[in-house]
């Protein structure tokens, strides 16, 4: 028994150590997601002078506020609403995943390094997709 509760004790502790990752790797997500929409729209729009944001946002039944929040990296999404946006633009999307490697932890003597807890995804950790395209 006693085995049991010291194998569930650090279960706990790699979980509670994983947590410190999740914002990152929720605004990597997003950011992924959203550049993969903005991609394949351009890349549609370079095919179909007649494709607008008002012409996708009707494809998928949504107002063109909402298109323009996705298109500039202000909306999460459900999954089906990117299905219904990619395939809207006739694109699937492939997704990969790799092991996050671990982060540092603080040490007395380095000041500037963050610890974990404290991290959180802003314009400076995550770049946006408009630093290597151009806008909508």
């Amino acid at each position: 028994m006693r085995s049991d509760a010291t194998n569930t004790k650090k279960e706990s502790v790699i979980l509670r150590t994983r947590k410190d990752y999740r914002p990152r790797v929720f605004a990597q997500v997003v950011d992924e997601v959203g550049r993969a929409i903005y991609k394949a729209f351009k890349a549609e729009r370079k095919l179909d002078k007649g494709l607008t944001q008002a012409a996708l946002a009707k494809a998928i039944n949504k107002d063109p506020a909402f298109v323009n929040r996705v298109l500039t990296g202000g909306k999460n999404m459900e999954l089906k609403t990117v299905a219904d946006i990619l395939g809207a633009l006739g694109y699937e999307m492939k997704i990969s995943t790799k092991r996050i490697e671990p982060m540092p932890n603080p040490s007395k003597n380095e000041a500037s390094v963050t610890s974990a807890s404290s991290i959180r995804a802003t314009p400076q950790t995550i770049p946006s997709r408009f630093e290597a395209y151009e806008h909508v």
